[in-house]
């Protein structure tokens, strides 16, 4: 068990160290192309392991997470203007999705399927109020970051990569301490951890909180590289909807889920961009349904069963 579990976690930090010098690698090779990829991925690396904290661990559907990232872009463009220098930036969009994920805390005393259309709700709202609040967010005509980051230069490229990595080492601390550990016992049975004398409530809110800021820095990020964002871009369904495929394709709860499935949808929206953008989403919906019927459990653990049976005849 013991050799096992070292194989284990030295493969772990083997696919770790060769994701990390791809991404050290990439830029030496001089293609703005798999450049622009590779920043692409982080962002939704960096979202999905933010979901996964609420959606894996703490199992609370929730498709409204986008709404934190908008939040997050609107902060930074709003900062912009009176020049706030964008470190400080970044942490107020995240200071302000934390702010808007405390309006979203009644969400939680519903579950399941009512718990997922609330969430849509919220997020519809907020783009409504990101279309109507023009003297704020310039509604339909959009937001220029007057000082966004230029196309031609390395350090935002460096600079997501970091903070994809900052988030990733933080929810790896947050799934391996004890307020992981009660996050999947309410995941498990709710009542049953309730009645263990597990703060509930307190805990779906703490992790929607975290989580919320880290979509609310990506989203900042998002903003400040791309120089212009309104509300149909940022406040989309589509990247909630990403943020939950990533999640379960990889796997739902674990570490290595939202890379892994940032990484394969990253390569299939590539692949149906250049060949047939048309049917991007019915390849999608289709890899999804698969995933739910016969590897429930996602990449990460269809792997870690052919592991285990693999040693076992290996014994």
């Amino acid at each position: 068990m013991n050799s096992r579990m070292s194989t284990k976690n030295l493969l772990q930090v083997v696919v770790l160290a060769l994701l990390a010098l791809t991404v050290l690698v990439v830029p030496y090779l001089g293609n703005t192309y798999l450049i622009k990829i590779v920043i692409n991925m982080c962002i939704l690396i960096g979202l999905a392991a933010s979901w996964n904290l609420v959606g894996g661990l703490a199992g609370q559907l929730s498709f409204g997470h986008a709404a934190f990232f908008g939040m997050g872009a609107y902060v930074l463009a709003i900062a912009s203007d009176h020049q706030i220098p964008y470190p400080v930036a970044f942490l107020l969009g995240g200071a302000g999705a934390v702010v808007l994920s405390c309006v979203a805390y009644p969400t939680f005393r519903t579950s399941g399927t009512y718990f997922a259309i609330i969430t849509i709700a919220f997020l519809e709202s907020a783009r409504l109020l990101a279309v109507n609040m023009e003297w704020v967010t310039h509604g339909n005509s959009g937001y220029i970051i007057m000082d966004s980051f230029r196309s031609n230069d390395l350090f935002p490229y460096y600079l997501i990569a970091l903070i994809a990595a900052l988030i990733l080492f933080l929810t790896w601390l947050i799934i391996h301490s004890r307020f992981g550990l009660r996050l999947r016992a309410l995941n498990q049975d709710q009542n049953a951890a309730q009645d263990l004398g597990v703060p509930v409530q307190r805990y779906k809110m703490l992790s929607l909180a975290i989580s919320a800021f880290f979509c609310g820095v990506l989203g900042a990020y998002y903003a400040k590289y791309i120089g212009f964002i309104d509300p149909e871009s940022v406040f989309s369904i589509r990247w909630s909807f990403d943020m939950i495929m990533m999640s379960i394709i990889g796997g739902l709860g674990t570490f290595f889920g939202p890379i892994i499935g940032a990484i394969v949808l990253t390569i299939m929206s590539e692949i149906f961009r250049l060949t047939f953008p048309s049917l991007s989403l019915l390849a999608y919906g289709a890899l999804m349904m698969a995933m739910i019927v016969f590897w429930p459990s996602g990449i990460v653990g269809l792997f870690e069963r052919l592991s285990s049976k693999f040693q076992n005849q290996k014994e």
